[in-house]
């Protein structure tokens, strides 16, 4: 499952985490003239929002994997029916695509389609 965590949504969510982060600090350096009694629930507040945030990143991360996972899972049993699936594979800068079918000589093995030494993950292609 490991295999399918997008590493450009976790930098994403990184950015807008810190972008947050920032953002918020300014505006609490504003406030800071507000009463001491305040203060404590703030903090107890701003804990309870940053942990909410923070479930929400992991809930938004692992939709993202099960949904490749899944779309993976759909392209194989597609493969396995005789359709040809225009795969790219997003490894090489040029993302290049490639026709993958049972009749081109390409095999499954695990999420991946096989062809000689070239892999190409099941969630990234279409009919």
């Amino acid at each position: 499952m490991t295999q399918f965590i997008d590493l450009e949504l976790i930098k994403a969510l990184i950015v807008l985490s810190l972008t947050l982060a920032i953002m918020i600090s300014s505006f609490a350096a504003k406030n800071k003239k507000k009463e001491k009694r305040w203060q404590n629930s703030k903090k107890s507040n701003a804990k309870y929002y940053w942990l909410v945030y923070m479930l929400f990143i992991v809930a938004v991360i692992f939709f993202q994997t099960d949904n490749s996972m899944t779309q993976a899972k759909e392209n194989i049993k597609e493969f396995r029916g005789v359709k040809v699936l225009r795969c790219t594979n997003t490894q090489e800068r040029d993302n290049i695509k490639y026709r993958v079918s049972k009749k081109d000589g390409w095999e499954v093995d695990g999420f991946y389609f096989i062809k000689d030494s070239l892999m190409i993950r099941a969630d990234k292609c279409e009919e």
